[in-house]
Protein backbone atom coordinates (compact mmCIF):
# COMPACT_ATOMS: atom_id res chain seq x y z
CA UNK A 1 0.00 0.00 0.00
CA UNK A 2 1.21 3.42 -0.77
CA UNK A 3 0.33 6.45 1.76
CA UNK A 4 -1.05 9.57 0.26
CA UNK A 5 -1.77 11.31 3.30
CA UNK A 6 -4.36 9.89 5.31
CA UNK A 7 -5.36 7.46 2.05
CA UNK A 8 -3.97 4.59 1.30
CA UNK A 9 -4.08 3.16 -2.72
CA UNK A 10 -2.67 -0.45 -4.13
CA UNK A 11 0.64 0.55 -5.68
CA UNK A 12 -0.71 -1.81 -8.38
CA UNK A 13 -3.39 0.88 -9.69
CA UNK A 14 -3.78 2.20 -12.49
CA UNK A 15 -4.08 5.89 -12.19
CA UNK A 16 -7.55 5.99 -13.57
CA UNK A 17 -8.42 3.05 -10.74
CA UNK A 18 -7.61 5.23 -7.74
CA UNK A 19 -8.94 8.28 -9.50
CA UNK A 20 -12.04 6.35 -9.43
CA UNK A 21 -12.05 5.11 -5.94
CA UNK A 22 -11.23 8.85 -4.80
CA UNK A 23 -14.45 10.19 -3.13
CA UNK A 24 -14.76 13.88 -1.82
CA UNK A 25 -14.94 14.54 1.26
CA UNK A 26 -16.23 18.02 2.05
CA UNK A 27 -16.19 19.46 5.89
CA UNK A 28 -19.78 20.08 5.07
CA UNK A 29 -22.67 17.90 3.08
CA UNK A 30 -24.42 21.44 2.66
CA UNK A 31 -23.62 23.34 -0.20
CA UNK A 32 -25.27 26.64 1.96
CA UNK A 33 -22.86 25.94 5.08
CA UNK A 34 -20.13 25.48 2.36
CA UNK A 35 -20.89 28.83 0.52
CA UNK A 36 -21.38 30.45 3.82
CA UNK A 37 -17.69 29.49 4.98
CA UNK A 38 -16.39 29.75 1.40
CA UNK A 39 -17.79 31.73 -0.37
CA UNK A 40 -18.34 31.53 -4.06
CA UNK A 41 -17.02 33.55 -7.22
CA UNK A 42 -19.89 32.63 -9.58
CA UNK A 43 -22.32 34.61 -10.67
CA UNK A 44 -25.85 34.10 -12.72
CA UNK A 45 -27.29 36.33 -14.99
CA UNK A 46 -30.75 35.84 -13.34
CA UNK A 47 -32.17 37.70 -16.15
CA UNK A 48 -31.05 35.75 -19.06
CA UNK A 49 -31.90 32.42 -16.76
CA UNK A 50 -35.92 33.76 -16.39
CA UNK A 51 -35.96 34.74 -19.75
CA UNK A 52 -34.93 30.74 -20.90
CA UNK A 53 -37.21 29.09 -18.27
CA UNK A 54 -40.09 30.46 -20.32
CA UNK A 55 -38.79 28.36 -22.72
CA UNK A 56 -39.57 24.90 -21.28
CA UNK A 57 -42.79 23.79 -20.93
CA UNK A 58 -42.79 21.12 -18.91
CA UNK A 59 -44.35 22.51 -15.63
CA UNK A 60 -42.57 20.44 -13.06
CA UNK A 61 -39.38 21.37 -14.24
CA UNK A 62 -39.32 24.64 -14.47
CA UNK A 63 -41.12 24.79 -10.93
CA UNK A 64 -38.17 22.73 -9.72
CA UNK A 65 -35.76 25.01 -11.44
CA UNK A 66 -37.39 28.28 -9.88
CA UNK A 67 -37.07 26.83 -6.95
CA UNK A 68 -33.62 26.27 -6.84
CA UNK A 69 -33.06 29.66 -8.36
CA UNK A 70 -35.10 31.09 -5.36
CA UNK A 71 -32.87 29.02 -2.72
CA UNK A 72 -29.53 29.97 -4.08
CA UNK A 73 -29.80 33.42 -5.50
CA UNK A 74 -28.16 34.64 -2.35
CA UNK A 75 -25.09 32.81 -3.07
CA UNK A 76 -24.95 33.92 -7.07
CA UNK A 77 -25.94 37.17 -7.70
CA UNK A 78 -24.65 39.89 -5.89
CA UNK A 79 -20.82 40.47 -6.87
CA UNK A 80 -18.40 41.27 -4.03
CA UNK A 81 -15.73 43.00 -4.35
CA UNK A 82 -12.63 41.18 -6.32
CA UNK A 83 -12.60 38.76 -8.68
CA UNK A 84 -15.57 36.75 -9.71
CA UNK A 85 -16.19 34.78 -12.95
CA UNK A 86 -19.95 36.26 -14.35
CA UNK A 87 -21.67 32.89 -15.96
CA UNK A 88 -24.14 33.61 -18.93
CA UNK A 89 -26.41 31.06 -19.88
Amino acid sequence: MVAAGSLKFASGEELEEQISCAAAKPFSGSFEQQAVVLGTKIRLDYEAIYQELEKIKHVRIRAVLEYQLKRYRKFFESSPAGNCQHVPV
